[in-house]
């Protein structure tokens, strides 16, 4: 056994001291120059405004608006902050020389806000319940990294096979299908949290749905949920480490109009929001304006089963080479988005730097390459007998102003540099999310939110046996290279080595185009400070958040 990791006490590391329109992996605000607010003798509250959360039911959440609200109602394992892997239940845990067997200690001082003590059978029981068949998790796949996960998911193996155990009260055991040395910063997430059987039992589908129909382990509790308006939380004096939260309350309204919203900051009602597209530009110079990417690649994407025009390499390079990827975040984005040049967002952790500045690359030029879109299109064309105007691509896309306003955008460039038609198809955004997992499309534009700081959350979905890979795309080198990054797990840059090969296969195959990097954009007051935010698993992180 490698010897045990000392707790470490939770501390913000401060990557960056003031932001003004700038992208940042990670970041943590403090406004050294905003005139205090008066909150002396009374209770602190910050009003908020945040996408609703479409459950708070930890293993059934799939979004990042309920990760982001179960990272403060839960206490992890473990917990992410600004970057960092730092102890929470567990005040300490033991890794195998094999990167296989984790052994968690949990703390003595562990309590359920209702006052009832918290053991690592509740730990277990939420890991349980999340690859349980009968719960039906849409995020059951998460699981899966711990041994027989998938297969008790798919209803081969009992859930008592589960790489799951309980060796006392205070001490729980893990063993993974694979060695993952990303899987620490996993355990933050909502899905791992622990979990009340009796309540999941008494309330059965209704777990969750209200404030008094759950109990909670970490820094806040739920006061009150208003659904469609507001979303209360209130502090956990329960939670082991309360003296570091410094909000008496939380108030989250939900407010689907952005500029609704941003009229609501401007009048004083709320502290923080998000700022509407196009006012990015006029803000830019504000200080009270910050930028961050928010983890999601957008990327177009042809299902190489669905005809033989998709199905051919050259003519998606083609088109990798013809699309102004800088051009169409401009157009589009307005200040929120970036160009993309690769598929796995640089900012992800590499070795000692990030994954970005230790395996540099691009696909294609930023610009695009008009003459090499049009070689790569003359031996496409040659390979399927066509004509460039014999050639048609259905682009499957959501209804809404964006998805519209970016498809077009891809149509026009197509056409100006290829002489090729693109037939765009709206459709609402429900049937989308519908028709793309059941390979119904040609093309569209998909994107994804890493689950964890690391090159393989974005490069396993191409895998052949990936459950999310409804491209129909297979390469055996891919597959050989992302096998190898588990094997070599315990081996730091030879994982990385493996996955970066396994990236430059995937980009010169071009079954999806990387398009755009996302950045999220939000105003907020000057009374705030220690605001943490962060890529990956919980968006804004209020836990040490305080007023001025």
């Amino acid at each position: 056994m490698r010897l045990k990791r000392a707790a470490v006490v939770l501390t913000f590391t401060l990557l960056i001291t003031s932001i003004t329109g700038c992208s940042v992996p990670g970041g943590k605000e403090d406004d050294t120059n905003s005139a205090e607010a008066d909150t002396a003798g009374g209770e602190k509250v910050l009003k908020v405004v945040l996408d609703e959360p479409p459950t708070l039911d930890p293993q059934m959440a799939n979004s990042m608006p309920s990760q982001t609200i179960l990272y403060h109602l839960g206490a992890g394992l473990l917990r992410m902050e600004g970057g960092e892997v730092n102890p929470d239940g567990a005040e300490s845990y033991d890794v195998s020389d094999d990167g296989l067997v984790y052994t968690f200690h949990l703390r003595d001082d562990l309590k359920w806000s209702d006052g009832e003590p918290m053991t690592a059978g509740d730990y277990e029981y939420g890991f349980k319940r999340l690859v349980d068949p009968n719960t039906a998790s849409p995020f059951a796949f998460f699981g899966a990294i711990v041994k027989n996960g998938a297969e008790i998911t798919a209803g081969k193996l009992s859930v008592d096979e589960y790489g799951v155990k309980v060796l006392d009260d205070k001490t729980l055991e893990i063993t993974l299908q694979y060695a993952a040395p990303y899987f620490p910063s996993m355990l933050s997430n909502g899905s791992f949290a622990p979990a009340r059987q009796d309540y999941v039992e008494k309330y059965g589908r209704d777990f969750s749905s209200t404030a008094d129909k759950n109990v909670y382990s970490g820094p806040f509790k739920v006061k009150e949920w208003h659904p469609n308006e507001a979303l209360i939380l209130e502090k956990n004096d329960q939670y082991w480490d309360k003296s570091a939260v410094k909000l008496d309350e939380l108030q989250i309204e939900f407010v689907k109009d952005r500029q609704t919203a941003f009229t609501m900051f401007e009048t004083g009602e709320i502290d923080l929001t998000s700022v509407p597209t196009l006012s990015i530009a006029k803000y830019k110079d504000d200080p009270r304006l910050f930028q961050f990417h928010d983890g999601s690649v957008d990327y177009l994407k042809f299902n190489v089963n669905k005809s033989e025009v998709a199905a051919n390499k050259n003519i998606r390079l083609a088109f990798a080479y013809a699309i102004n990827v800088e051009e169409f975040a401009k157009l589009r984005g307005r200040g929120s988005l970036e160009a993309a040049r690769r598929l796995v967002m640089p900012d992800v952790s590499g070795v000692e730097k990030t994954y970005g500045e230790e395996y540099p690359y691009e696909m294609c030029p930023p610009a695009g390459d008009e003459a090499k879109a049009k070689e790569y299109l003359e031996k496409g064309l040659q390979e399927l007998g066509m004509k460039a105007e014999d050639v048609h691509l259905e682009y499957l896309a959501d209804d809404s102003d964006g998805a519209k306003e970016g498809s077009e955008i891809i149509q026009e460039r197509v056409k100006k540099v290829l002489g090729i038609d693109i037939n765009i198809k709206l459709v609402p955004y429900e049937q989308v999310l519908e028709m793309v997992p059941k390979g119904e499309y040609e093309m569209t534009m998909s994107g994804w939110t890493p689950d964890y700081s690391d090159p393989y959350t974005y490069l396993e979905l191409w895998m052949s046996d990936s459950a999310y890979n409804d491209s129909g795309y297979s390469n055996p080198e891919y597959d050989k290279y992302m096998k190898q990054s588990q094997e070599l797990a315990t081996e730091p840059k030879a994982r990385l080595d493996a996955m970066f090969e396994a990236e430059k296969i995937l980009l010169a195959d071009a079954p999806c185009i990387p398009i755009d990097v996302r950045r999220a954009t939000y105003i907020k007051s000057e009374n705030i400070k220690d605001l943490d935010y962060y890529f990956t698993g919980y968006g804004f992180n209020f836990i040490r958040t305080d007023l001025k």
